[in-house]
């Protein structure tokens, strides 16, 4: 199977989820990613391998699956033991695809916390799920603060970058992984995926053009 096919198939399943299903988008934020980093793995060793995450059939966010966002953003953060009841409660509803409960928690949570980067992180990811995969100001404000709030992060640019991708927007999403990684120390939890998701998405990129 040719990198371009490969391509041209994952647009038609997201095509099909969309619009086909019904597919909230919110629940594509989350899908879209696994796309494109199994195109990226298709670019390296011809496998897709990576799956969709599960998405309940429910619209406005209720009954998807959004512990995709919740593990997803673990990667960039050292393990708080215990954690923060608050984030868990967050994450709970975020899990449950109740993107609005979690928004409102998290609001919440960096009013009176507003050093908390994780914190930041994870309201720019569930006001992107919520808009429909949009990165909308509001999120962007998120990554920002949680930029201000933990410069070594990883997380925001990484977070960025996925949307930029989901909405076909590669080279800005390649460029926003390139900058958090310039501007981060060589111990960054999560550096090592980082490094290797933006080398794949290099090699995407640079076979997408060779096939045009």
């Amino acid at each position: 199977m040719s990198l371009l096919y490969a391509i041209g198939l994952a647009a038609a399943a997201m095509g099909a989820m969309v619009w086909l299903f019904r597919l909230p988008k919110a629940a594509a934020f989350a899908i879209g990613s696994a796309l494109i980093l199994g195109l990226a793995g298709f670019a390296l060793q011809s496998d897709p391998g990576k799956p969709g995450a599960p998405a309940g059939a429910a619209e406005g966010g209720k009954g998807e699956d959004g512990t995709p966002l919740v593990e997803s953003r673990k990667l960039f953060f050292a393990k708080r033991l215990p954690p923060p009841s608050y984030m868990i409660f967050a994450d709970a509803y975020t899990r449950q695809g109740q993107y609005a409960d979690a928004v409102t928690i998290l609001r919440e949570v960096v009013d009176k916390h507003p050093k908390d980067g994780e914190a930041w992180v994870a309201l720019g990811n569930v006001l992107v799920a919520k808009g429909q995969g949009n990165l909308a100001p509001p999120a962007l404000l998120a990554y920002r603060k949680a930029s201000q709030a933990d410069p070594d992060s990883l997380a925001p640019g990484f977070f960025m970058g996925v949307a930029e991708l989901q909405a076909g927007r590669l080279v800005e999403g390649y460029k926003l992984w390139a900058a958090a990684l310039s501007q981060s120390p060589p111990d960054a939890p999560g550096r090592a995926e980082l490094e290797q998701r933006l080398a794949q998405l290099d090699t995407l990129m640079r076979q997408i053009a060779a096939g045009r």
